[in-house]
């Protein structure tokens, strides 16, 4: 999933939540983590609707990189049950 994530401008620059980029700073607060299937579903989105899709994707600070999903779906599955 890391290769779908915007960066360090983006709206969630977090790999592993998602905090706002101007609540960085924040620590003591907490953040709903990153979830494959919700990056999965805005992949899907994009595939049938771009614009809707582009603009779901940047609301999880992500880039539409469709060759990774099998990839995500392997590591998300190895993390998970190992």
């Amino acid at each position: 999933m890391m290769s779908l994530i915007r960066g360090a401008k983006g709206k969630r620059p977090c790999p592993v939540c998602l905090v706002p980029l101007d609540q960085l700073h924040e620590i003591s607060k907490s953040f709903p983590a990153r979830i494959v299937a919700d990056a999965m579903e805005a992949l899907r989105l994009y595939s049938v609707d771009r614009a809707k899709g582009e603009e779901q994707l940047k609301q999880f600070g992500l880039r539409p990189i469709s060759v990774c999903t099998s990839t995500i779906h392997f590591l998300s599955y190895f993390s998970y049950n190992s």
